[in-house]
């Protein structure tokens, strides 16, 4: 199936700088509407993570 709404070469410079691009369900986009808003929430989440491993650790 080949799409062809697209841009050829849309996204080549930001591939070559290094950046990710991810592509997000409709439902997860309007909850997290601009990148800064992704970025935080999953800054959040991985310091919860962290936290939580760092509490496993000195409990067992």
């Amino acid at each position: 199936m080949k799409s062809s709404s697209g841009v050829r070469g849309k996204y080549l410079e930001s591939y070559r700088s290094g950046t990710n691009l991810v592509l997000l369900h409709p439902d997860v986009a309007k909850a997290f509407p601009t990148d800064e808003a992704v970025n935080d929430a999953l800054r959040s989440f991985m310091d919860a993570v962290e936290e939580s491993m760092d509490t496993t650790k000195s409990t067992g």
